[in-house]
């Protein structure tokens, strides 16, 4: 399902049959629902992860690759280490992230937000 905003408090659903609909939701409940597709959306992704067999290697992303994943900018990424809201392990002057641990860290603090 896809969102358009349309002012501060109305958003256009769009589901795969073309249909559209006009929701009013206050601030509150537009942030529960994103939190909740979110949850959602790393949970889905980290239960694929359980049903296969474990991985001889934990996957390593750098700093450019946990960008991408969460969509976030360079700042953002240095204010949560900083935050200690992810891990990051060092190797001489180079970061680098571990997706499971990523992955984890991002439900924690969308449950610690409730």
């Amino acid at each position: 399902m896809l969102f358009e905003l349309i002012n501060e408090h109305s958003f256009v659903a769009i589901n795969t049959a073309k249909m559209a609909m006009l929701v009013q939701l206050s601030e509150e409940d537009l942030a529960h629902l994103i939190q909740a597709a979110v949850r959602l959306e790393l949970e889905r992704a980290l239960g694929s992860r359980r049903n296969q067999n474990p991985e001889p290697q934990e996957q390593l992303l750098n700093l450019n690759e946990v960008m991408q994943l969460l969509r976030v900018s360079r700042v953002t990424i240095f204010n949560w280490i900083r935050q200690k809201k992810i891990p990051v392990h060092r190797m001489s002057k180079k970061l680098f992230f571990k997706k499971s641990e990523i992955l984890k860290a991002m439900l924690t603090n969308i449950d610690k937000k409730k």
